[in-house]
């Protein structure tokens, strides 16, 4: 059994938990998961935009809720997708931007981790994470390794594998 059936109860799909399904790769996977006959139940900061964007099949999750909140939603479902972060583009980089951003991923990780290895996550058979997308062009000159993409960007400076990093010791 996969991403295609339950197995249980005659129900086609999967019963899936997604962080960040307002984001732009969470409302296309969102749309797929969908189409594909899985039920999504969203972790959303708020409610308000994510039933616009996401419409009325998915099931909102506040954050506000808390850890007990995100462990109960991961208990009830068969699939976790983690896509949680906060924008990359649109403001500067402070210190505290950057250190927002790194929670924002490296923490709701942590937190999903934290519930699947609680044991009572045990409906729960696969988790896939990601913590940003990016494009660096044509660089057909030179092959681009983790440190040399993260400075091509520019705004990363050698961010983006500290990120990565803490994000996969987390996992």
């Amino acid at each position: 059994m996969g991403w295609s059936q339950r197995g249980d109860e005659g129900e086609s799909g999967m019963r899936v938990l997604m962080t960040g399904a307002t984001g732009f790769v969470g409302r296309a996977s969102v749309l797929r998961l969908q189409r594909d006959g899985h039920r999504i139940v969203a972790w959303v900061r708020s409610e308000a935009r994510a039933r616009a964007l996401l419409g009325a099949d998915v099931e909102l999750v506040s954050a506000s809720t808390g850890a007990a909140g995100l462990l109960r939603a991961v208990e009830t479902c068969e699939g976790v997708v983690n896509l949680a972060g906060e924008p990359l583009i649109g403001r500067r980089w402070t210190p505290a931007r950057r250190a927002a951003l790194i929670d924002s991923r490296v923490g709701v990780t942590r937190e999903l981790t934290r519930a699947l290895r609680a044991g009572v996550a045990r409906t729960t058979r696969v988790l896939v994470s990601a913590s940003g997308i990016g494009y660096y062009g044509d660089r057909a000159v030179y092959q681009i390794s983790k440190r040399r993409a993260s400075v091509a960007r520019g705004g990363l400076q050698a961010r983006g594998p500290v990120v990565v990093g803490r994000v996969e010791r987390v996992c």
